[in-house]
């Protein structure tokens, strides 16, 4: 059996570390790098798989064909700073803030949402991201398909009506230290005595941000946007990762252990969680698609067939 491979090593890049827990001496190694570098280290056989959550460069001709399969789900959080308030939001006002639509703490749409709660007559001081990240990919997605934003602000770089504009996450993080603040992080971002807003559901509730639910229907690939949930208490701003990798994994120097290794990994990737990444639903993983010299390599019974 494929799983029960027990050497050989991954190399891994992207923008997601692996959450794996120990998979009986299976190796990895992982490196950071942006969505589109990680594509590129992977199209250029520098790298097994790439761990991406918004899109990048299409692969060179030549290359592939190249496989996009979900690994896990994510929840987009809307972080603020306001001591002793506990915040209520939906997408719809949250889109308004970031428009500029929406300047105050104290204006009536947010009101009307926490009617139980003492709102500060503070400016609201949004602060957003400049360059291309999955956070703001997410949110633009979601306010641009309930038609609360325009469709050129569909992109993962955009400024909208915020007050700061930052390049750098590090900026972003020193920004929500102000009282007053508001910002989206995606799920390995933190900042001390991060406070995050529950959002409403599309059953009306207020939840938390998590993926408990799952995902109503999983897209092609990472070029394809994930679907509004439906789920009556899911928490609506969510993202997917996926893990890009080639179909048929014959070549340069690797070799079937390698194959091998790969496969491994991403099927135990698919079913293990972390504190900040949750599988799909069984019923909604894709099987693991993976070649060696032409063979399916999940029914790998033999030496490999020559090459050409």
């Amino acid at each position: 059996m494929v799983l029960g491979c027990t050497s050989g090593a991954v190399s891994v890049v992207g923008t997601a570390p692996p959450w794996l827990r120990e998979l009986g001496g299976l190796e990895t190694h992982y490196r950071q790098t942006s969505a589109p570098d990680a594509l590129r280290e992977l199209y250029a056989g520098r790298a097994d798989v790439a761990l991406v959550s918004r899109p990048g460069p299409l692969p060179p001709r030549g290359i592939g064909p190249v496989v996009f399969l979900p690994v896990a789900v994510y929840p987009v959080r809307l972080a603020y700073r306001l001591p002793g308030v506990d915040l209520q939001l939906d997408l719809k006002t949250a889109c308004r803030i970031f428009a500029g639509r929406v300047l105050t703490w104290d204006h009536r749409e947010i009101a009307a949402l926490n009617p139980e709660v003492r709102l500060p007559s503070l400016p609201i001081l949004t602060t957003a991201r400049s360059v291309p990240n999955a956070a703001s990919q997410v949110f633009a997605e979601a306010c641009v398909t309930g038609g609360w934003w325009p469709s050129t602000w569909r992109k993962s770089s955009w400024s909208a009506g915020a007050v700061n504009i930052r390049t750098r996450q590090r900026e972003q993080l020193a920004d929500l230290r102000v009282t007053g603040s508001l910002g989206l992080l995606g799920p390995l971002e933190q900042a001390p005595d991060l406070q995050v807003a529950r959002l409403r559901s599309p059953g009306g509730l207020f939840v938390e941000a998590s993926v408990a639910q799952g995902v109503d229907a999983v897209p092609a690939s990472v070029y394809t946007s994930l679907a509004p949930v439906k789920d009556a208490q899911a928490y609506p701003l969510r993202g997917l990762v996926w893990a890009v990798y080639l179909r048929e994994q014959r070549y340069r120097e690797r070799g079937l252990q390698e194959a091998q290794a790969l496969h491994a990994f991403l099927t135990a990737l698919q079913a293990q969680d972390s504190e900040f990444f949750t599988p799909l639903p069984e019923q909604e993983r894709p099987s693991v698609r993976l070649t060696f010299g032409g063979r399916d390599l999940a029914t790998f019974k033999g030496p490999p067939a020559p090459r050409p």
